[in-house]
């Protein structure tokens, strides 16, 4: 009887990251793959998870369900291919699959009516075509300065890991001390945007990188314009 509790307890921990939408009845199952089916794109991120950045599902190819074998449960299987053209084939946890509703990332666990916690508010949903692949961010260290040299970011990429370190610039007269940053924000570059996760508010496309120039939003809904430091 141990035995058989310790197999089955092993066995649903395979379901999920956090033990929420992987396993479901055969309608919810039903459900969901009716849903995914009318989908052409996806974006796969547990927030919450760590080591785990969104993954875009550029061409979603088939999607169907299986039973798990453990008390008439069911999941949602996808098979498509990413924006590295890539093929992927994924046990998918609702709780973690974002689909486009009206430009935003949405939790499909949350639109179907499902329980769960996907760890992020929605967030603008970006989409990058199989084959286009673009390479419009930089590799090691830049610094980039805005119009007065009142504060500088100290921005490095390596790989799909990005950090950004806010410093006060040569004319920024209240802080004496140049060196020490004021702020340190860690995310990721995925389909040529930035991602930032340290705090919810971050994701919603705080930072922008184009034609050379960082792009901050400001408290008034505009731009802040940073180019690289003369």
């Amino acid at each position: 009887m141990k035995i058989k509790l310790l197999i089955l307890i092993l066995l649903i921990s395979t379901f999920c990251k956090a033990d929420q939408l992987a396993a479901l009845t055969k309608d919810e199952a039903l459900k969901a793959t009716e849903y995914l089916r009318s989908q052409s794109t996806l974006i796969l991120w547990c927030a919450c998870c760590e080591d785990n950045s969104p993954k875009q599902i550029a061409k979603v190819s088939n999607v169907y369900y299986e039973a798990t074998g453990i008390d008439q449960l069911y999941h949602v299987m996808l098979v498509g291919t990413d924006n590295n053209q890539k093929s992927v084939k994924e046990e998918l946890d609702l709780a973690y699959v974002h689909i486009n509703k009206n430009g935003m990332a949405v939790c499909l666990g949350k639109e179907l009516g499902y329980e769960c916690t996907p760890c992020t508010d929605p967030f603008p949903y970006y989409n990058l075509n199989i084959g286009e692949n673009t390479q419009v961010f930089f590799e090691g260290t830049k610094e980039f300065c805005d119009s007065d040299d009142s504060w500088r970011y100290s921005v490095t990429i390596v790989g799909q890991n990005i950090t950004l370190k806010l410093y006060p610039g040569a004319n920024n007269n209240f802080y004496k001390n140049k060196t020490i940053a004021m702020e340190t924000i860690h995310g990721q570059v995925q389909a040529n945007r930035i991602i930032t996760k340290d705090a919810p508010e971050y994701l919603m496309n705080r930072f922008r990188y184009k034609n050379g120039i960082l792009y901050e939003i400001n408290n008034e809904g505009g731009d802040n314009e940073y180019k690289v430091c003369q």
